[in-house]
């Protein structure tokens, strides 16, 4: 018995060494935050995260909160006070491992848009390349066959999923030429639909 005591003891001591993992996907909001929003406090990815992860979290009458833990999707939709939205899903690979999603609009004054990939490891999140989970899309997806759409390029809102099986690309050609588009324009553009593949841990 009393070889048992001392390797309970180190077991234990193990067990108490290994990282803490996030419940679900409000406990993956507040890892985000504390990386990549609380230590750039003067230029957070959108402005309406500033304050504290649980001030981000809670819903009021000018902000919409969806925490979707079954699915592991996350949403703050800030649209009717700044037009700012996050979306942050969970994509679960074959492997067993999981990769973060977080897609960023800012519509209060010219649209940006900004897309993060996460490797999610214990306690903390690691980037991953854009390039390395998705392809690069020629602008031409973005308008029908056979249809003429904008002359410009445009900018990219990705939206991830509420069930964590594809990623939506919504193209945006600036308020100019949104503004005065007519309606045979407009019918040309569609957004791109990616799907999620677990075996080789990227969309197509």
């Amino acid at each position: 018995m009393r070889a048992i005591f001392p390797l309970l003891g180190v077991i234990a001591a193990l067990v108490g060494a290994r990282p803490a993992h996030a419940a679900d996907i409000a406990d993956y909001f507040r890892l985000y935050y504390a990386q990549y929003v609380a230590p750039n406090p003067s230029s957070p990815p959108l402005d309406s995260l500033t304050g504290s992860a649980e001030q981000a979290l809670a819903a009021n009458a000018a902000r919409t909160v969806i925490v979707d833990r079954a699915n592991g999707y996350l949403r703050i939709d800030d649209d009717s006070r700044t037009e700012q939205v996050l979306t942050m899903a969970v994509y679960l690979k074959a492997d067993g491992n999981q990769l973060l999603v977080v897609g960023t609009s800012d519509c209060a004054d010219a649209c940006i848009f900004s897309v993060g990939f996460y490797a999610i490891s214990g306690n903390l999140l690691q980037a991953i390349a854009s390039d390395a989970i998705v392809p690069t899309i020629d602008p031409a997806r973005f308008i029908r066959t056979g249809q003429a759409g904008p002359k410009n390029e445009p900018t990219i809102n990705y939206v991830p999923a509420r069930v964590g099986t594809s990623l939506t690309l919504k193209p945006w050609y600036g308020y100019e030429v949104e503004e005065t588009m007519n309606k045979a324009t407009r019918a040309s553009i569609r957004d791109v639909v990616l799907t999620w593949d677990r075996t080789s841990g990227r969309f197509h």
